[in-house]
């Protein structure tokens, strides 16, 4: 009997970490906990297409579990949808909201900027990274033999996107804010828009610097 309860309580957990958005749903309902800032002020379109892969699925169902306001236009059965996609680069599934859109499904991307933002500005100005209300500019955490965090720096400065480093070999407190940060010491990690990434990718980086407006830069 034992060994029956030990694998449904396995099943159980299986069936929570792949439902978990639905979980966090309700759970959100019976605690009464508030959405984000950025996800009551958001209105986002989520445009997919008949063949889509399970991203599309996904990333509706992200918006559905969170309580985020949203409407899903199906491109194949809707020609201003469709136009408008092409004028993007054709990408699907592409999220907008507002003057913001995104391509493809990146539920870490989605879950730091609707769910964990206002935490993680919260952490930075309680390591003593910023002061309470002053702007938080981009940071990245690295060291000086390392060649992706001179990309990252190259990256930044060639955006003109103002930016803080720390060598976190040369100092014992940059070494413990990003591990407090990160959970561990990855090289680059980099802070920007109060998102946490660690590694470098300038794929990653144009994403996140289109989605706030930075592009321009």
């Amino acid at each position: 009997m034992a060994r029956w309860g030990w694998l449904l309580l396995l099943v159980l957990v299986l069936a929570g970490w792949q439902h978990q958005g639905y979980l966090r749903h309700c759970w959100r309902h019976l605690t009464g906990r508030q959405a984000t800032p950025e996800a009551l002020a958001a209105n986002v379109t989520i445009y997919t297409f008949d063949a889509c892969s399970s991203a599309c699925k996904d990333s509706v169902d992200f918006f559905r579990d969170e309580d985020i306001r949203h409407t899903v236009v199906n491109v194949d059965h809707d020609a201003a949808g469709l136009a408008l996609v092409q004028t993007h680069g054709g990408g699907l599934p592409l999220i907008v909201d507002g003057s913001r859109e995104y391509e493809g499904y990146d539920p870490e991307f989605l879950e730091q900027w609707y769910v964990q933002r206002p935490h993680v500005a919260r952490q930075l100005e309680t390591l003593g990274l910023f002061a309470r209300g002053a702007p938080h500019t981009a940071i990245i955490f690295g060291a000086s033999w390392c060649r992706y965090c001179h990309l990252a720096e190259s990256y930044f400065q060639s955006h003109g996107i103002p930016y803080r480093d720390f060598d976190i070999e040369a100092s014992a407190v940059a070494n413990a804010q990003e591990r407090s940060l990160f959970g561990e010491n990855p090289l680059p990690g980099i802070v920007y828009a109060d998102m946490l990434y660690g590694g470098y990718s300038e794929q990653q980086l144009n994403a996140l610097r289109k989605w706030n407006g930075d592009e321009q830069q």
